[in-house]
C-alpha cells in the first residue's frame, strides 16, 4: 500500500515555508504553480 501524504493547506504553507517539499509530495509543476500564484 502507498504511504499516505499529509497535504492539507497549513502543511502545504508549512512546507513551503521550511522549502521541505520533494517529487513524492507534488509535482514540480504543481509546486511552481503554487509559487508563481502565490496561492499560500
Amino acid at each position: 500500500m502507498a504511504e499516505k501524504v499529509d497535504l492539507s493547506s497549513s502543511t502545504i504553507r508549512n512546507k513551503l515555508k521550511r522549502n521541505e517539499f520533494n517529487d513524492d509530495d507534488l509535482s514540480k509543476e504543481i509546486l511552481n504553480y503554487i509559487k508563481d500564484n502565490n496561492l499560500y
